[in-house]
């Protein structure tokens, strides 16, 4: 879960700072790609998305607790479970994982809050790019649309 957020936090990055060519080589530096990391951590990363407007403070905050949330697991000397704290306790703070329900109506599991915050974050990114994207399309095609509009031959009146 926590891949696919850095990939749709980074795409939706890429996508705010530009992908032309020099800016796309200074965005790689600093968010990185599938080959290397770049400078700015994960964290970062979600507060650079938030000043960005990509991103809102609940997911701003949902991140920063997946962040730990992982990191707890991945650099445990002791051994962690979801349903015991500190992980239980960040696990209800999430926010987002409200908005997950079960089809029976049951409460979501801790490890289920865990995944559907990331599942739940990695789509609103997503839904952002393409927004985004699709705008840019727009704009490109009107601008386009006006360039040809001037460049074509005028016809004569008499």
């Amino acid at each position: 879960a926590q891949a696919a957020i850095e990939e749709h936090l980074r795409l939706a990055l890429y996508t705010a700072l530009g992908l032309e060519y020099e800016r796309a080589l200074v965005t790689k530096g600093l968010i990185g790609d599938d080959d290397s990391p770049g400078f700015l951590s994960f964290s970062y990363q979600a507060k650079l998305a938030f000043c960005l407007g990509i991103i809102d403070a609940d997911e701003l905050r949902d991140l920063s607790l997946l962040a730990r949330i992982r990191n707890k697991f991945a650099h445990a000397t002791t051994h962690y479970t979801f349903d015991r704290d500190p992980i239980k306790g960040m696990c209800q703070s999430l926010k987002k994982a409200d908005e997950a329900k079960l089809t029976d109506g049951s409460p979501l599991t801790m490890r289920l809050r865990y995944q559907m915050t990331g599942v739940i974050v990695g789509l609103g990114l997503r839904k952002w790019c393409d927004r985004r994207l699709d705008a840019r399309d727009k704009e490109m095609a009107k601008s386009t649309r006006r360039a040809r509009k001037k460049a074509a031959p005028r016809k004569k009146t008499r």
